[in-house]
């Protein structure tokens, strides 16, 4: 019943807008897994970054995107919290 996160990193010169907007559609898919029990695939948070050559990280999509980083990761705080208050 662990909450599970996951995150891709591609580099700059191959996140063509083609490619972004394929990635971004399949990882939305991945999200959000509702029931652990039998969620195979399923994430509660998914992250998906660029990297640059400097190994900066880039976010090239929407602000509201579940996928920029900081939304994913607050999400995957929040299933920590309310997975940990269930089991205990």
């Amino acid at each position: 019943m662990c909450a599970v996160c996951g995150v891709i990193a591609f580099p700059e010169w191959a996140s063509t807008p083609a490619i972004l907007n394929q990635m971004h559609s399949i990882c939305i898919r991945s999200i959000p897994r509702e029931k652990p029990s039998n969620a195979h695939g399923k994430f509660e948070a998914f992250a998906l970054v660029v990297y640059n050559l400097d190994g900066d990280l880039m976010w090239p999509f929407k602000k509201d995107s579940p996928l920029k980083p900081s939304a994913a990761f607050t999400s995957l705080a929040e299933k920590l919290v309310t997975r940990t208050i269930l089991v205990v």
